[in-house]
């Protein structure tokens, strides 16, 4: 029967979506590099050219992927925003500059990480590999137009930086911050993923101009659904950016992965969770920003106080004190003399 039914079905009928490669190209530059040294890294083995031509590689895709951001910039500011991937992937100014921001950490980063891995021992083809996959991640994660995307980015960043934290297997401290950014970050992931499906159940999309239009035209009585989607998404998002009280993962992690990941860290993912919270909130729903207003607002005024006194270093403690040795001296004892006077004595 399924033989019948794929026979009946016209191979013209079946059309995929209309892709844009241009806004696909950074990532596509990313993301085939680091294939590419992953392949390199197959072929050379442990001849002493692999360490140096993967270095090349990597940094050579990141100019290519700076490149293509200047293409699009300059394809945005003549002809507007770029839709694709059945309206999956909006490429406009804001993402653009985001983009610019992902690479620049890269770059930077991978310049922290040549002299680096040498003392420290490190397989540079796989760490640079890594590097260069969550970074495109990043850059999908920036153009996200879908729900869907968004998780899939989320976890596309998050599985190399997992093995990236842990990445320097002689540290205790490195194999334990990688524990826990897996721990943590799958039980965020969850989260999110969760109220995706919240979402997707309360408004039939899973598209942000979708949901957006779909919020436009119809009023829901019972938004008890979407409403819990909203805390489950912000909750998933924020601890990718460290906002209180999701940042307790925080500090171990920074202070167990190698130094550049650290650096990574810190720059590109956070623009990536800034660029979701954006996307989101700012087009899936702004007629509910009266709702979403507040828990932002809250987030914001915790992470401050909190980055303001938790992490206030305490004062230092006072000086021992120094106990000084006294020297007694004692006084010779005094002899006295007696005169005895005899009876007749001069």
């Amino acid at each position: 029967m399924s033989a019948g039914v794929l026979a009946a079905v016209a191979p013209d009928s079946i059309h995929g979506p209309h892709v844009d490669w241009l806004a696909l190209a950074p990532v596509v530059a990313l993301a085939g590099a680091g294939v590419l040294v992953v392949l390199l890294r197959a072929l050379l083995r442990t001849r002493p050219a692999v360490v140096p031509v993967t270095t090349v590689v990597a940094l050579l895709g990141t100019l290519a992927a700076g490149g293509t951001l200047s293409w699009q910039w300059i394809n945005v500011r003549d002809h507007g925003a770029t839709v694709t991937m059945a309206g999956m992937v909006r490429v406009d100014a804001f993402a653009i500059f985001l983009g610019i921001l992902v690479v620049s950490a890269l770059f930077l980063t991978l310049l922290l990480s040549l002299d680096y891995i040498r003392p420290e021992g490190l397989e540079a083809p796989e760490y640079f590999a890594m590097l260069l996959l969550s970074a495109a991640a990043v850059l999908v994660m920036t153009t996200a137009n879908n729900l869907i995307v968004v998780f899939v980015a989320l976890e596309a960043l998050s599985i190399p930086l997992y093995v990236l934290v842990a990445f320097d297997r002689r540290r205790l401290a490195s194999q334990e911050a990688g524990i826990k950014y897996f721990v943590l970050g799958s039980f965020a992931s969850a989260v999110f993923l969760y109220g995706v499906a919240l979402v997707y159940g309360a408004t039939g999309s899973a598209s942000l101009t979708g949901i957006a239009q779909f919020l436009r035209q119809n009023t829901l009585f019972e938004n008890g659904t979407l409403l819990a989607g909203f805390a489950l998404l912000v909750v998933g998002l924020a601890f990718k950016i460290s906002a209180a009280p999701f940042h307790m993962w925080t500090p171990d992690v920074y202070q167990g992965a190698p130094s550049p990941i650290t650096a990574f860290m810190s720059s590109a993912t956070k623009v990536a969770g800034f660029a979701a919270f954006l996307r989101i909130f700012l087009v899936a729903f702004p007629l509910y920003r009266t709702d979403w207003r507040p828990i932002i607002m809250a987030l914001a005024t915790v992470t401050l106080v909190v980055g303001k006194y938790k992490n206030k270093a305490p004062p230092p403690p006072p000086p021992p004190a120094t106990t000084e040795q006294t020297t007694t001296t004692t006084p010779p004892p005094t002899t006295s003399t007696a005169t005895i006077t005899t009876p007749g004595g001069e």
